[in-house]
């Protein structure tokens, strides 16, 4: 398995997201604005961010954040389809991958290279074999679709497997998950409101940040 620096290195960024639960996902963010948003989710709190690989000009804004906030967050790459692009994304900085399906290639390439993969899944079969493959935690999707009470089922038999729910997250029902055992999340338009974006007002984007740490700093 995995051996070494590299290793130690994958431990510390599961340790990192673990810690700070809320990874804000950036999907189709003019790249223009893309660091005034994260300075403002900075603001607010969060510490962990995913640029989604059909963002325009995705791996640039990666390898910017990197340069220039690699001391504050954890990036990772979102939406990588398959180990190429997997690969790419690492090369470009990523700390960490997430996939929207089960791809076991695109975990083992994530794994090479001593970053944690959070694969796409759904039903116990596929959070089971992501997890058996080298997953360092699953990403259930689409979570509110799904619904809190999956997840209480789901981690009857499924303890031992990581979970982070995904898809439809937000200030509403976020603490329900919560009280359904789900530790880790990924929030995305919730926290970076179109609007806001469009007309500049990084300060809701901040307000709205302190909001979800709020309510998960209260659940611990």
């Amino acid at each position: 398995m995995w051996k070494g620096s590299a290793k130690v290195y994958r431990d510390d960024i599961i340790s990192k997201l673990n810690e700070n639960r809320i990874v804000a996902i950036l999907r189709k963010i003019d790249s223009k604005k893309t660091p005034e948003v994260v300075e403002a989710l900075i603001a607010g709190g969060i510490k962990c961010f995913e640029i989604t690989a059909d963002t325009e000009g995705a791996f640039e804004s990666l390898k910017f954040l990197r340069d220039n906030f690699k001391d504050q967050i954890l990036i990772g790459a979102g939406t990588i389809l398959e180990p190429i692009t997997c690969r790419i994304a690492i090369l470009a900085g990523a700390d960490f991958i997430v996939t929207p399906t089960l791809s076991v290639e695109t975990i083992r390439m994530s794994n090479l290279y001593g970053k944690p993969c959070i694969p796409g899944a759904m039903n116990p079969t596929q959070i089971l074999a992501a997890y058996e493959n080298g997953a360092s935690m699953v990403k259930v999707f689409p979570a509110a679709s799904l619904g809190a009470s999956y997840f209480r089922e789901i981690r009857g038999p499924l303890s031992h497997i990581p979970l982070m729910a995904t898809g439809g997250i937000n200030l509403d029902n976020i603490e329900e998950f919560q009280k359904a055992g789900v530790r880790m999340f990924g929030v995305g338009s919730s926290l970076t409101d179109k609007e806001a974006i469009r007309n500049d007002d990084y300060r809701k984007l901040r307000t709205v940040a302190l909001q979800f740490v709020g309510k998960i700093s209260n659940s611990i």
